[in-house]
């Protein structure tokens, strides 16, 4: 009975283990593929239909470093091991410091918001490239990305899948 008790302790162990690592394994695996439209990463929590693509960072700064977590919709991450915080309009990311945002066209211009975790609220209806100036100190730097539209459409419809035989 002990045994058995172990046994199924480590594998709710195992298992809560794979289900919160899912999501973020999700930022390097199949990078042109939106994880809502993959039927072997839906059932691990990552549902987006839009990624974040093509980032860059001009001029490159060695303590800045910009990546993407498209698990949900793709947002922006930005480690700034700066001596010196980020200022990018109105938003700062401290020295020292890790933020998700999102960057979102609003009245003309491209604003930067903090976003919700992994979950990201801008949605466009079509592919389009976002850049933001931003400030390190008195250096100024360009980040820019590509922020897709829905990758799962085919035909104007949402592409599903059976999630019991996993067939588009």
């Amino acid at each position: 009975m002990r045994k058995l008790a172990i046994f199924l302790s480590l594998s709710a162990a195992i298992l809560l283990i794979a289900v919160i690592l899912t999501p973020i394994a999700y930022e390097s695996k199949k990078a042109d593929l939106a994880p809502g439209c993959d039927s072997d990463t839906l059932m691990g929590g990552c549902a987006g239909k839009r990624i974040i693509k093509d980032i860059s960072v001009g001029p490159e700064k060695s303590c800045l470093s910009v990546g993407a977590n498209n698990c949900n919709g793709g947002v922006l991450i930005i480690n700034n091991d700066c001596s010196q915080s980020v200022q990018m309009g109105r938003y700062t990311v401290a020295e020292g410091e890790r933020e998700t945002l999102e960057f979102k066209p609003e009245r003309g211009e491209v604003r930067v918001y903090s976003s919700r975790g992994n979950y990201a609220s801008y949605d466009p209806n079509t592919t389009r490239e976002l850049s933001k100036n931003v400030r390190i100190g008195s250096e100024n730097l360009s980040i820019s990305y590509v922020k897709t539209q829905n990758l799962c459409r085919v035909n104007g419809f949402d592409k599903m899948y059976d999630l019991d035989l996993g067939l588009p």
